[in-house]
């Protein structure tokens, strides 16, 4: 059965005999058979509705069918809503998943009399449990009503049973004769165990056993039962408590030998004595230690406090005894007032609460909450007990939240981006602004699924899988994408920050911050591609640049030998001319020779230079596999490279020092490519030698290294005439040269770059002003990446 749901639109008919439910005329009729001749009753539900009943049914519970069909099943339970609660709560479970139930619940007839129905219900289709449930119910109120009454017979018997909880033991000249059953139990033995052993069995010595003997029999040979209170042994060992009467039987006067007793096991009784003591014990300890004040007044007087009430009102305890209560209220009215509103409560047996402001010692005011309770509500002259409180930070910190909660809503309301609280998967709440940036005034979009700003299902899904690990362990979720406007034709791109709103229980909701970001992202795209354009046009120029500087190069040595290839030509024909006239002499032989020899140099030098510069172009894209990594020392490596540029420039005027210096020691070791290093070194140095001293008597050159969380900065810095910012933007272009024509290719630092960017991992940068030097600064890690 379906409980709780809202009946939909298909009527009792439409129920029975859709596809779904009864799937061939032939079905239909079988079970109208059924309905009309079953001597139970039958009712169709679906959707909680009642859908269908036979007579049965209907007899059964006092209605007529118009007055059933179509209405809730709930009202076959209105005068006991538990039942049906119960049945929603064991039996929905069972047929939602489609299988059988039974069970017995009481039921309500027309009239509002109570009857015990056993029921049996099933799914119509336990694949689609949704078309409906058939219930089968007899009354079985006669057969409760008789179990009911055999019950209270059964109870009857076992009361009478367990009333004789008692052990029972004859014993015959102080041996045992008989016992029960409850007795043997008691010790821990079988009946039979016990017969014939000796009393001495429940003593835990000779003297015990004596001296009972000593005190029990007198009383008896009297004619006076004998009762006793003592600690027996038990067969595993331990100690029960037992309280034992004696009497002797009637006709052994003589003997005084024979004599009946009976035992109960009062060990629970002790043991309770001893948690009641205990607990006394607790409670007083509780009573002085407690964080809140306790108060025992009787006749308006304090008769006992402890010490968290004195100190509440600024009294020690024994100021307090003997004081009026009225003491503690802030006038005799207020204590009237308060007596006049807790009289009929405590006098009625209930707890009185309340709370007020309560006068100190120094007169002072505080805010309490009060309980108070009659210790006898039949006999309010035995007093009252009375609960302290202090409440006064407590009402503070409650101000303070409701101040709080203002500055919230105020918050809500005038907030800058959107506010949406969500709950399981719906919307609960947003502020205006939201409201403003999705097109839903008012309150239009709560209850709404929250996927409603979401261009499909399946982008909410994907949010929702990103969002849900973070938020269960109490973490916010930070993301951009765009989402759906109202109107469904405009999209904004938003940034969601998501916060649980109980980072205790996530699962109470979500709070989300929507920012719009929709023009920034608008501009971002535009700029990002002006940016593209921007680079594709350098790209287009560079590229124009490197095919000029490239037939610059070439066109020189490949003009020179094209012009020596020409003339070794025209002077091969010429002596050939010679040869074939017959008259050669040998000054012409001589003069070609020279000649011939002159042009297969210039032609050589020619090719020399164009292999050189081909191989200086095909430095400007580094292949990496071809460099060699291990480890080195970089002073070493510096000092070298400085050392053979000296030998280069003997006679030269400028100074040149090397000072590797920093909060590092003087030896800096390197995992890396020392051959790539060594050449940018050079590189940097000759470009020095080569242009920053151009028209200059005098200059100087400074390296320096440091080393910081393992990335070493290589300064090398001049003194030169510096550069301009035309000159700095292309200083790392191919070609680019302040020297054309005088032999330089304008490709060093650019393969420099390249050496320190793709090879070494680092970067090459350069600071310069006019007439202020120029200072390349080189990055790289102290262990280099692996190249594959």
């Amino acid at each position: 059965m379906t409980l709780g749901k809202q009946p939909n639109q298909m009527g009792a008919e439409a129920a029975i005999l859709s596809p779904e439910s009864v799937r061939s005329a032939q079905s239909l009729l079988q079970f109208d058979a059924i309905m009309d001749g079953a001597p139970v009753g039958i009712l169709f539900t679906q959707d909680g509705i009642m859908v269908q009943a036979n007579a049965s049914f209907v007899a059964m519970m006092g209605y007529q069918l118009n007055e059933l069909i179509g209405q809730p099943a709930s009202l076959l339970f209105y005068t006991i809503p538990e039942s049906y609660a119960e049945i929603g709560r064991v039996a929905g479970p069972v047929l939602a998943a489609g299988k059988p139930y039974r069970g017995d619940i009481r039921a309500s007839h027309k009239d509002g009399s109570v009857f015990w129905s056993r029921f049996s219900a099933r799914a119509v289709n336990p694949e689609k449990t949704e078309e409906g449930t058939l219930w089968f119910l007899e009354d079985v109120t006669p057969e409760h009503l008789h179990e009911e009454k055999l019950r209270r017979t059964l109870e009857e018997q076992r009361v009478i049973f367990e009333s004789v909880a008692v052990g029972i033991l004859y014993s015959h000249q102080r041996s045992i004769a008989r016992c029960n059953n409850k007795l043997a139990t008691m010790f821990g033995y079988q009946p039979e165990e016990l017969l014939g052993r000796s009393t001495r069995l429940f003593f835990n010595s000779d003297e015990q056993y004596g001296e009972l003997s000593r005190r029990v029999y007198p009383t008896l040979k009297a004619g006076q039962p004998y009762s006793v209170e003592m600690q027996m042994p038990h067969r595993d060992g331990h100690l029960i408590w037992v309280h034992a009467t004696g009497s002797l039987v009637t006709g052994t006067v003589q003997s005084g030998d024979d004599v009946i007793w009976i035992f109960k096991d009062v060990s629970a009784r002790k043991a309770a004595e001893e948690e009641k003591r205990q607990t006394l014990l607790e409670l007083e300890a509780v009573f002085a230690s407690a964080a809140v004040g306790f108060i025992y007044s009787r006749g308006h007087t304090v008769q006992r406090c402890n010490a968290r009430c004195a100190e509440i009102l600024g009294y020690s305890p024994e100021e307090l005894i003997g004081q009026s209560t009225a003491r503690m209220f802030p006038s005799q009215a207020d204590y009237q007032a308060l007596r006049v509103a807790a009289g009929p409560t405590m006098n009625s047996g209930q707890s009185f609460e309340t709370e007020l402001r309560c006068k100190h010692k120094d007169g002072s005011l505080s805010w309490c909450r009060l309980y108070g309770k009659a210790l006898n509500p039949e006999d309010i002259s035995q007093g009252s007990i009375w609960i302290l409180v202090d409440t006064e930070e407590a009402r503070r910190t409650r101000e303070q939240l409701t101040a709080s909660m203002r500055d919230l809503e105020a918050l809500m309301e005038n907030a800058t981006v959107g506010i949406l609280f969500t709950r399981d998967q719906k919307i609960t709440r947003y502020n205006p602004r939201f409201s403003e940036m999705y097109g839903y005034p008012g309150d239009t979009a709560i209850g709404l699924p929250a996927s409603i700003f979401f261009g499909s299902q399946e982008e909410y899904e994907r949010l929702s899988q990103m969002a849900y690990p973070l938020l269960v362990i109490n973490l916010p979720l930070q993301t951009e994408l765009y989402t759906q406007h109202a109107n469904q034709e405009k999209q904004l791109w938003v940034k969601l920050i998501a916060y649980p709103t109980n980072p205790e229980r996530p699962a109470e909701g979500t709070i989300w911050l929507v920012e719009d970001r929709t023009a920034y992202k608008e501009a971002e795209e535009a700029l990002h591609k002006a940016q593209a354009d921007l680079v594709q046009a350098e790209k287009q120029v560079a590229l124009g640049s490197l095919v000029v500087g490239v037939a610059h190069e070439l066109n020189t040595p490949i003009g020179n030998a094209l012009m020596a290839a020409s003339t070794l030509s025209d002077r091969c024909l010429e002596m050939h001319n010679i040869i074939a006239c017959g008259n050669m002499r040998r000054s012409q032989l001589d003069l070609y020779l020279s000649d011939v020899a002159g042009l297969a140099g210039i032609v050589t030098r020619a090719c020399e230079r164009a292999a050189q510069l081909v191989s200086s172009f095909k430095q400007v894209a580094v292949d990496r596999r071809l460099e060699r990594r291990r480890k080195f020392n970089l002073r070493a490596l510096i000092d070298e490279v400085v050392v053979l540029q000296r030998q280069q420039l003997d006679g030269a005027r400028w100074d040149i020092t090397c000072d590797i210096s920093g909060d590092i020691s003087s030896s800096i070791e390197c995992d890396s490519y020392p051959e790539p290093l060594a050449q940018i070194a050079a590189s940097l140095l000759e470009n020095a030698f080569t242009h920053a001293f151009v028209g200059a008597e005098h200059g100087s050159l400074k390296i320096s290294a440091t080393v910081a969380q393992g990335w070493v900065v290589l300064s090398f810095s001049d003194d030169g005439i510096g550069m301009d910012a035309a000159m700095l933007a292309r200083v790392f272009d191919p070609f680019f040269t302040t020297r054309l024509g005088q032999g330089r290719s304008g490709l060093g630092l650019s393969i420099t770059h390249n050496l320190a960017t793709a090879v070494l991992g680092g970067d090459l940068t350069v600071e310069s002003q006019p007439a202020q030097g120029t200072c390349f600064l080189l990055r790289f890690p102290v262990i280099a990446p692996q190249h594959n």
